[in-house]
């Protein structure tokens, strides 16, 4: 124990060479590092010596890259946005979708969906596609809309020549080998089938709503291919749609984050003088049909108790969604572009798609091209349709392009700037589902929060929507209910759409305006949206509108113009989607009766008598001779025994002298009431 105290004293007090060694304070050695060999003394606040001085980004709310767009002898169009990162966004977005089907198969946009990145003249199969962008890093995408189709690669920036040939390849070169048909038709046919057993029924109200808005023409065909045209398709009928749609003067490549003049000289090599698969450069039979707002309803009867099965199912819900005409995104961006030339035409609003719903989709939300979009089931092939008489027939232009040829036709009151008040009221209005997550920015605030969900606990939805497209538009609200509550429910959308109509509070309307931009700039920090847009202006109007252009049209909206807008929206025939148990579901007059009302209100039906009855009727009748006849006015009452199925008028005891059988009731019109059928001689014939 002593040696063991000796040793540590000695250990503390340094004794020793060893101790001497280990507890000598002087200057730490100097330590190099890896990074800061060169220049070792020099603190961090200082700038480096022989570094060029770093130049700063300036944050005043303004793009500094403007898009540039250049076209080439075909008429392609070239369009690029420059973006600093490592990978870029490129794609080719054609003016083709379900709206020019009218003359071919119904569904030809959605297979060629499914068939785009297959086999092409230079790659013997998808396999050998997806390998050849895994060297840089991308990856590839597809979607179709109703009028716009578009092909999408994000990758490494340094493999822009790759990626450009390929896509050149993919649009222009496609095989279509029997095999890829064959099987695009069973990927077909199990989409449709997985559609229609969602639980979500928001797509197939989209379609359904488009239907009714748009009977059988231009936005309101079919967008899926319809089951019993899958065995149809054939490379010989695909042919013969791209022979007349995928030509370059209804192309653009677009692209973000790549330099513009590289993507030019791309563009040139891969797109220019190209025979494509189909052997026709030239289109020979191209619709230019303006779309037709018919308005109507689409009923589909369906029973939804057993859609969500489990431990906790979703009730049984009947889904109703009510929309009006509304307007064009074309002449609200064709207005302040600098006289900008004419254009093809783009699918969806060709701002960037925060500033409307669609398909889309959550109110206000922007899909991403670089992921698949949100499917639309097929638009119930077997739903009732109601609707109003057709307009004139589709006019027609022989040179004009799609979007110009529109603009020029559309109607006075819809060359107006209202596509920026309609984003600002569908904003406005808002909603969603019964249970959400509060939060800044998802709109607890919105019309539909606080005047329909906030209020009336048995509703399960009400969402506002707006879809707009190159001639036209639609505003929509969506609404789920309990089926004993369809009527109420229907009133009540009805009540908010002639709402839009009155005073516009000061404060909910700056609060949409800056819920509208602030989207808009949080979905534009995304490289594939900013490709999106880019792509589907320029392929609507041949140039671009800034972000700072668009807040401050934004910020310019007074309520005035959202209340002109609305007045005039309502001023249209509504088109009615519903789905579910109809059974409570009002007429399609009376809910246009409502809409041009004062308050909404749909039109009282007053029923003379209520009669519930279960149970047996006791009769007493003569053996001899034949039964009594009942004048038939309307009430079927079942007779014991069953071959006594008689009629009863119901107000033949009104008369003095009656001389067959007559029916009395006691009590009050909408109460039980208590019968009893008289003989015709006197006799009362008892029936409880």
């Amino acid at each position: 124990m002593a040696a063991m105290v000796l040793a540590a004293t000695r250990l503390l007090r340094g004794s020793g060479s060893w101790g001497r060694s280990r507890l000598r304070f002087e200057p730490p050695a100097h330590r190099r590092f890896s990074s800061g060999g060169a220049y070792p003394n020099i603190p961090l606040s200082s700038p480096l010596p022989g570094v060029p001085k770093p130049v700063f980004a300036t944050v005043d709310g303004q793009e500094k890259f403007e898009t540039k767009v250049t076209t080439l002898d075909n008429g392609l169009r070239v369009a690029s946005q420059n973006k600093f990162g490592q990978f870029c966004t490129v794609g080719i977005l054609i003016n083709s979708g379900s709206r020019y089907e009218a003359k071919y198969l119904s569904g030809i946009a959605h297979f060629l969906e499914k068939l785009a990145f297959s086999s092409t003249a230079r790659f013997d199969s998808k396999d050998e596609i997806l390998l050849t962008l895994e060297k840089h890093g991308g990856i590839c995408d597809c979607q179709t809309s109703r009028d716009t189709t578009m092909y999408a690669v994000s990758a490494d920036s340094k493999g822009l020549d790759t990626v450009v040939g390929l896509l050149a390849d993919v649009v222009l070169q496609p095989r279509l080998t029997d095999e890829e048909v064959e099987m695009t038709r069973m990927a077909v046919q199990f989409e449709l089938e997985d559609l229609n057993m969602r639980p979500d029924p928001e797509p197939l109200l989209t379609e359904m709503i488009h239907e009714a808005a748009y009977r059988e023409n231009t936005v309101g065909l079919h967008r899926f291919c319809p089951a019993e045209n899958i065995a149809k398709m054939s490379r010989e009928v695909l042919h013969s749609y791209l022979r007349n749609y995928y030509t370059p003067e209804r192309m653009v490549l677009a692209g973000v984050g790549v330099e513009h003049e590289h993507l030019v000289e791309c563009a040139r090599k891969y797109l220019l003088g190209v025979q494509p698969a189909w052997g026709s450069v030239e289109a020979v039979d191209v619709d230019r049909s303006v779309a037709q707002y018919t308005g109507g309803i689409a009923k589909l009867e369906r029973d939804m108790s057993n859609v969500s099965l489990g431990p906790t199912p979703i009730p049984e819900l009947t889904h109703i969604m009510v929309g009006l005409e509304s307007c064009s995104f074309l002449v609200s961006l064709r207005a302040g572009s600098g006289g900008a030339p004419d254009a093809g035409q783009a699918a969806q609003p060709a701002l960037p798609t925060s500033l409307e719903s669609d398909s889309a989709p959550d109110a206000g939300r922007a899909a991403q091209p670089a992921l698949p979009s949100s499917l639309e089931p097929d638009g119930a092939p077997d739903a009732e349709w109601t609707a109003q008489p057709a307009l004139p027939s589709s006019l027609e232009s022989d040179g004009a392009p799609d979007a110009v040829q529109a603009a020029q036709l559309l109607p006075p009151s819809l060359q107006e700037e209202d596509f920026i008040p309609f984003a600002v009221l569908n904003m406005m209005m808002g909603g969603g589902g019964s249970f959400s997550a509060g939060g800044p920015g998802k709109g607890m605030f919105s019309r539909l929060y606080l005047n329909v969900l906030n209020r009336h606990h048995w509703m399960y939805n009400a969402t506002s929507y707006h879809h707009s497209y190159e001639d036209t538009g639609l505003l929509c609200i969506h609404a789920s209910a309990d089926p004993r509550q369809v009527r109420e429910m229907v009133e009540i959308i009805t009540k908010e759409f002639i709402l839009m109509g009155g005073t516009v509070d000061a404060v909910e309307l700056e609060r949409a305006k800056t819920q509208l931009t602030s989207m808009l700039m949080m979905n534009l920090e995304s490289r594939p949206v900013i490709f999106e847009d880019v792509g589907r202006q320029v392929l609507a109007t041949r140039s671009r509108k800034l972000p700072h252009e668009l807040c401050t049209l934004i910020r310019n909206v007074k309520p005035e113009d959202v209340k002109r807008v609305a007045s005039k929206m309502l001023r249209g025939k509504p088109a009615v989607a519903a789905l579910g148990d109809l059974t409570d579901l009002p007429t399609y007059e009376h809910i246009q009766a409502a809409l041009s009302s004062k308050d909404g209100r749909l039109p009282r039906t007053y029923r003379l008598f209520r009669f519930h009855y279960v149970g047996q009727i006791g009769l007493e009748l003569p053996t001899s001779g034949d039964p009594p006849a009942l004048a038939s006015k309307g009430l079927r009452l079942q007779m014991w025994p069953p071959h006594l199925a008689l009629r009863a008028e119901l107000l033949c005891f009104e008369r003095e002298s009656c001389s067959v059988p007559r029916l009395e009731c006691s009590g009050t019109i909408s109460a039980h009431c208590n019968l009893h059928l008289l003989g015709s001689s006197n006799s009362p014939a008892s029936a409880s």
